[in-house]
């Protein structure tokens, strides 16, 4: 079975994309009851292992002129180490981390 990490921007993209109304608000309660109950004690430490893996990927992708932002760069540690499919909106700053598995939902069917 797949596991996946889902980046926060995924969870924030939710509610960024709704304007004002009723059905925000709604969307937001329903979100935050699922959040609290699906998520709770769910998020992954930065541990020394991420941190190795870290520290590997900031390196190389500097050495190739692509560098990456610290979060990007945490997030994708933290999957590589994990072995999780990462699910993110933001698919360019994430290609060609070597062991990382990428999955976009809004792209995918």
């Amino acid at each position: 079975m797949t596991a996946f990490l889902i980046d926060a921007n995924v969870l924030s993209e939710l509610m960024r994309t709704q304007p004002e109304s009723i059905r925000r608000t709604r969307l937001e309660n329903a979100a935050q009851k699922m959040f609290s109950a699906d998520f709770t004690e769910r998020c992954l430490p930065f541990d020394k292992h991420a941190a190795i893996v870290y520290a590997e990927l900031v390196a190389h992708r500097k050495r190739i002129g692509k560098p990456v932002c610290t979060e990007d760069a945490q997030i994708a540690a933290i999957a590589v180490t994990e072995n999780l499919t990462l699910v993110t909106r933001n698919i360019k700053d994430f290609t060609e981390i070597e062991g990382l598995k990428l999955i976009n939902p809004w792209e995918t069917a």
